[in-house]
C-alpha cells in the first residue's frame, strides 16, 4: 500500500486512525468525513474534498453507502473484512481565508493487524510516520486493563511466542503500546522518549452513556475553549470509570493527547442506522488541524 504522492506541492499529512475490534471506527471515519466537507468545513472557513477519483469511489462504496444509503453496517476492517477498507483515503485541505493547504492520508488501521509481522511489512509500515494518531475505543474494551510489555526485535518481530500477543486479545492499552513499539523500532524516538505526534483519544459510542454525553458542546464553530472543556469532562468520565491505567500510558509515552466523545450515528447502533445525526465526529480532525497550524479557534 503505497502512500500517495500530492501532486500540488502541499504538504502531506499521515492520520492513522487505529482501534479495537468493532470499536466503530469506520463508520466514525465515514460520518467524519461527511460532516466536514459538507457542514464544518464550510462552518469554519475551509473547503475538505476528495483528492482523485480513486478516493472518491473508495469513499464512497465502502463508507457512505452502506450508512447513508443503505443503513448497513461496515463490515470490520481487519484481513477478514473488506481488503480495500486498507488502502488510503486522500483528501485536500484548502483554508479559503488564509490560503493554508495541505493534502490529508488517512490510514484505517486495524488494531489487531498491529501484532502480524507479515500484515505490518505489507500493509501498515506507514504508522510511524503519522503525523496525527487517532485511538478510536469502545468503553467496554479499556474498563480496569492494564497494558501488557510486548517484546520486539530490531526488525519489529515478536521475540517468541510466548510474549506476542494474540490478534484477538489485544486491547486498547495493548494497541497503544504496540503504537509505541513501531515508533521506537523504527528510530523515530528512543525508547523513555515520548511521541511528537499528537494522540487524540476518541471515546466512542458515548450516546449510550446519556449523564456524559449531554454535557458536552458540539456546535460547528471550533473553538480552542470548547475542545478543552470537553477533554477535561472526557478524561473525568473515563478516570472515573476505571481507565487509569490507559491515560498514564498515553501521558507516558506522548507528548500531546487530548480525549474526545463521540457518537457516530447519534444514537445506540443496535437499533440501526436511520436517522444518523453524527455527534462531535469532526473535533478530532479539526483539533488536529489546529495543532498542525492550519486552523485557529477562538479562545
Amino acid at each position: 500500500m503505497p502512500i500517495p504522492i500530492s501532486q500540488s506541492g502541499d504538504t502531506s499529512i499521515i492520520v492513522s486512525i487505529i482501534g479495537t475490534p468493532g470499536a466503530g471506527k469506520s463508520t466514525w471515519l465515514a460520518a467524519a468525513i461527511q460532516e466536514l466537507s459538507a457542514n464544518i468545513g464550510p462552518a469554519n472557513g475551509f473547503d475538505f474534498q476528495p483528492v482523485g477519483e480513486l478516493t472518491r469511489a473508495h469513499y464512497r462504496t465502502n463508507y457512505y453507502d452502506p450508512i447513508f444509503v443503505r443503513n448497513e453496517k461496515i463490515p470490520p476492517s481487519d484481513r477478514k473484512g473488506i481488503e480495500e477498507i486498507h488502502n488510503p483515503l486522500v483528501y485536500s485541505f484548502t483554508h479559503q481565508d488564509t490560503g493554508e493547504s495541505a493534502t490529508f492520508i488517512f490510514l484505517d488501521v486495524a488494531g489487531e493487524d498491529l501484532n502480524d509481522v507479515e500484515y505490518m511489512a505489507h500493509s501498515l509500515k506507514y504508522i510511524h510516520r503519522s503525523d496525527v494518531i487517532l485511538h478510536l475505543i469502545d468503553l467496554a474494551d479499556i474498563v480496569n486493563e492494564e497494558p501488557r510489555p510486548i517484546e520486539i526485535d530490531v526488525a519489529g518481530q515478536a521475540q517468541s511466542a510466548s510474549t506476542q500477543i494474540t490478534l484477538n486479545s489485544m486491547s486498547a492499552s495493548d494497541i497503544l503500546a504496540r503504537i509505541y513499539e513501531l515508533h521506537t523500532t523504527h528510530g523515530v524516538v528512543a525508547v523513555g522518549e515520548k511521541v511528537s505526534a499528537p494522540l487524540g483519544i476518541i471515546a466512542a459510542k458515548l450516546d449510550r452513556h446519556v449523564n456524559t454525553i449531554s454535557k458536552l458542546d458540539f456546535s460547528e464553530v471550533y473553538s480552542d475553549k470548547k475542545i478543552r472543556e470537553n477533554a477535561d469532562l472526557i478524561k473525568t468520565f473515563l478516570f472515573d470509570s476505571g481507565v487509569r491505567g490507559y491515560l498514564q500510558s498515553a501521558k507516558n509515552r506522548f507528548d500531546d493527547s487530548t480525549c474526545f466523545g463521540v457518537s457516530s450515528l447519534g444514537h445506540n447502533p443496535e437499533i440501526g442506522t436511520e436517522n444518523i445525526h453524527p455527534l462531535g465526529v469532526t473535533d478530532p480532525l479539526v483539533w488536529a488541524l489546529s495543532r498542525l497550524n492550519l486552523l485557529r479557534g477562538e479562545e
